[in-house]
């Protein structure tokens, strides 16, 4: 365990893509928009005069998560990487499985990157790349023409290709892969057993912000909301989950990812 102890109990889990980095990631309906410095920068100040631990819940890869963890994580010693079925450790620097999902990923995984490889193909030469980042429980691919029309039709190959296996497969950015029935809620009770593991304290949801902009997030916030915690969703969050924060009393910010964002972390301060 950590010689770490937080100087403060404010605790802010947080989505990254068209969140809390807006929408540093192009996808089919939207260009890549580079993060507003001025923003950020009053963001980091904010997080720090408070203290507050900020811990990721995000559908990235581990390998995608230290160097914004470093800047943005303060005193956090874990972060939720592919919806909390794994986690990146800052002061270990190293990734680790999440137990409940530890057999799939030794055994249905490999099964599933065999299959997309012998079917489709994953190479920078196309027709299909793996998303660069190392994922350990979950895979996401993406086609070298990544239009609408190409991810939706992607999609619905890897649905077939994949059918008798225990996965769910949505179509995002790319096409998500992941253990059937899995949502962010499952990072929700790992951080149960991770939290007094890391922090030397078990985690008081009721000191917890969960900020977020879509619908996968939906169990973890109503979750985090029922055990007396604060949700919040950014002006261009999906409406389902916008109703699900109005529902539970959550912040509805009136501005969109990382402005929304600072906004219900201002207010939740307050």
């Amino acid at each position: 365990m950590s010689s770490y102890s937080p100087k403060t109990s404010n605790i802010l889990y947080l989505d990254l893509d068209d969140c809390a980095l807006g929408c540093i990631w192009p996808s089919v309906d939207k260009p890549r928009c580079p993060i507003d410095r001025r923003v950020f920068a009053q963001f980091v100040d904010e997080l720090g005069r408070h203290d507050v631990s900020v811990h990721f819940l995000t559908n990235r890869p581990p390998a995608q998560l230290p160097l914004a963890g470093h800047i943005l994580g303060g005193p956090a010693l874990y972060q939720f990487a592919e919806s909390g079925m794994s986690a990146w450790l800052p002061e270990e620097n190293r990734a680790i499985v999440n137990p409940a999902f530890e057999t799939f990923a030794a055994e249905v995984r490999p099964e599933i990157m065999a299959r997309l490889e012998r079917e489709i193909g994953l190479s920078w030469r196309g027709p299909v790349v793996e998303e660069f980042g190392g994922r350990l429980v979950t895979a996401t691919i993406f086609p070298l023409d990544c239009t609408l029309e190409a991810v939706t039709t992607l999609t619905q190959q890897v649905r077939e290709l994949l059918a008798d296996l225990p996965v769910d497969v949505r179509q995002g950015k790319g096409a998500d892969i992941a253990p059937a029935g899995a949502t962010k809620l499952e990072g929700c009770l790992w951080a149960e057993e991770l939290h007094p593991q890391l922090h030397g304290v078990p985690i008081d949801w009721r000191s917890v912000l969960y900020l977020e902009d879509s619908v996968t997030g939906l169990e973890a916030a109503r979750y985090i909301a029922a055990h007396g915690g604060t949700v919040g969703a950014v002006a261009n969050a999906e409406p389902a989950f916008r109703a699900a924060v109005e529902e539970a009393g959550g912040i509805l910010c009136r501005r969109a990812e990382l402005d929304g964002v600072l906004q219900a972390v201002r207010q939740w301060l307050e």
